[in-house]
């Protein structure tokens, strides 16, 4: 797992595109939180499927990443490890 992060975060850094796209998936994410906190599930179901729709665009590599990482206890040195590696991918996100 922590070599198809590592490949990932090589396709997404190296197309300025690609971390346009990161960065407005991680903000839905957090749009998505605040639906679900609120209780409302239809916002939360539009934004879940827009984010869907752009996770594609990032290639299967991430999608089949983002699979991954669901089974990984982000407490476990992998899960740790491979936070690490996708937090520079956060910050072209946080100038937006």
């Amino acid at each position: 797992m922590v070599t198809a992060t590592r490949r990932v975060v090589e396709i997404i850094s190296s197309d300025p595109a690609k971390i346009e796209t990161y960065c407005v998936i991680g903000n839905l994410g957090v749009q998505i939180e605040d639906a679900s906190k609120a209780k409302d599930k239809k916002t939360a179901d539009v934004l879940t499927e827009k984010m869907r729709g752009l996770e594609k665009q990032l290639g299967p590599e991430y999608l089949s990443l983002m699979y991954g990482l669901q089974t990984i206890d982000p407490e476990s040195d992998d899960g740790v490890e491979i936070d690490a590696m996708l937090k520079p991918l956060d910050r072209p996100c946080a100038l937006e």
